[in-house]
């Protein structure tokens, strides 16, 4: 019987000091970077430079038409000619040069962009997480193998990025960390992207 007493003693202030089991959540990334102002104001940017690139390509290939067409007006075999050739070949290698730097810097902007706002999207969720008590945010994705991104990819493959396979709604912190976080970073952006919400 001294033992048995002696055991709990021992054993109750540890079993007290575990306390609660640690909060966890889920969070669906996806869904945070389509619904954050800072993403969207980057996306918006990109296509007003796709836009601008769109127009110089277009006026680019205008003078290529205007070279073809001075081309065939003034036929074959003429210095003239040659010269006209020689215009619509420059014009052809600028067309390709100009759209292989444009997709490049388009790639390396939407690359850029996505680990700005990923690092930032940690950031906030960790002062988010601390305020709220929660020790642990796994990634909640679509269980559907096939889905929209992830189609191009063969079954086994799909297979090996569910990081998750289940989760009680209950857990899932996205809505209310996407306020938290547009309403923490919506001073980064200028006022015609926070007015888009």
């Amino acid at each position: 019987m001294l033992r048995l007493l002696l055991a709990l003693v021992l054993i109750l202030p540890l079993a007290a000091a575990e306390g609660p089991a640690p909060r966890v959540a889920v969070l669906r990334l996806d869904q945070v970077f389509s619904s954050a102002v800072i993403y969207k104001a980057a996306v918006e940017a990109a296509k007003k430079d796709s836009v601008a690139a769109k127009e110089r390509l277009e006026q680019i290939e205008e003078a290529m038409k205007a070279a073809e067409t001075k081309l065939k007006a003034v036929g074959a075999g003429s210095e003239q000619a040659q010269r006209f050739a020689d215009d619509l070949e420059q014009l052809r290698l600028q067309r390709k040069q100009f759209l292989e730097r444009a997709r490049g810097d388009l790639e390396r902007r939407q690359i850029s962009a996505i680990r700005e706002v990923f690092k930032r999207i940690k950031v906030e969720l960790a002062e988010y997480s601390r305020s709220r008590g929660i020790a642990f945010v796994g990634l909640a994705q679509d269980a559907d193998l096939g889905g929209p991104m992830m189609d191009q990819l063969p079954v086994h493959v799909q297979l090996g990025l569910q990081s998750t396979l289940y989760y009680d709604p209950s857990l899932d912190v996205t809505d209310d960390f996407i306020v938290f976080f547009n309403a923490r970073t919506e001073s980064l952006v200028g006022p015609s992207a926070t007015a888009a919400k």
